[in-house]
C-alpha cells in the first residue's frame, strides 16, 4: 500500500525538471539498513508527487509476517524470492519512489535488471560513523544474515 505524503509547495523548475526527465520511471533508492531509504524516499516521494513505497513493509504485508520471522521460518533464499515478486509487482504499477534493501539489488540479477528497465536507481550510502544504532527488535537474527 503505498504512503502518500503531505502534498509539497508548487514544483520548482529543477522539480519539475526531474518528473520529466523520469517519464513514467520510478526512483528506486537501494542501500543497506539505516542509510535513510524511507525518510529521504518520502520526502522525495511528495517532492516529486509521487506514491512512496516501502518495499520491506510491502514484503512483510504479502508474507503476513516480519521480515525476521521469514528468515527464521524460511531462511533467506525464500525471502529474497518474495522480495523480488514484490519489487517487480512496485515497479509494474507505475512510477513512485520505491526503498528497497542492497540485498534485493546486489543478490538478483533479475531484480537489478528489472530496475534498470524501469527505473532510476540511487544506491544511498553514508559514512560508518553516520549509522543509527540497530534497534533490538531483529531478536536472534543476525545483522549479517538480514543484509547479505
Amino acid at each position: 500500500m503505498p504512503e502518500t505524503a503531505a502534498p509539497a509547495p508548487a514544483n520548482s523548475p529543477q522539480e519539475a525538471e526531474i518528473s520529466a526527465a523520469l517519464e513514467r520511471r520510478s526512483v528506486v533508492l537501494v542501500g543497506m539498513m539505516g542509510v535513510g531509504k524511507s525518510t529521504i524516499g518520502r520526502r522525495l516521494a511528495a517532492r516529486l508527487r509521487l506514491p512512496f513505497f516501502d518495499a520491506d513493509i510491502e514484503i512483510e504485508a504479502a508474507a503476513g509476517m516480519s521480515i525476521p520471522d521469514i528468515f527464521l521460518a524460511h531462511g533467506e533464499p525464500y525471502f529474497r524470492d518474495g522480495e523480488a515478486r514484490v519489487i517487480a509487482r512496485l515497479l509494474n504499477s507505475g512510477p513512485a519512489v520505491i526503498a528497497t534493501g542492497g540485498g534485493a539489488f546486489t543478490e538478483r540479477e533479475e531484480t537489478r535488471q528489472r530496475i534498470r528497465d524501469k527505473a532510476v536507481s540511487v544506491w544511498l550510502k553514508i559514512r560508518e560513523s553516520q549509522y543509527a544504532p540497530i534497534p533490538p527488535v531483529l531478536g536472534p537474527v543476525s545483522l549479517s544474515k538480514m543484509v547479505l
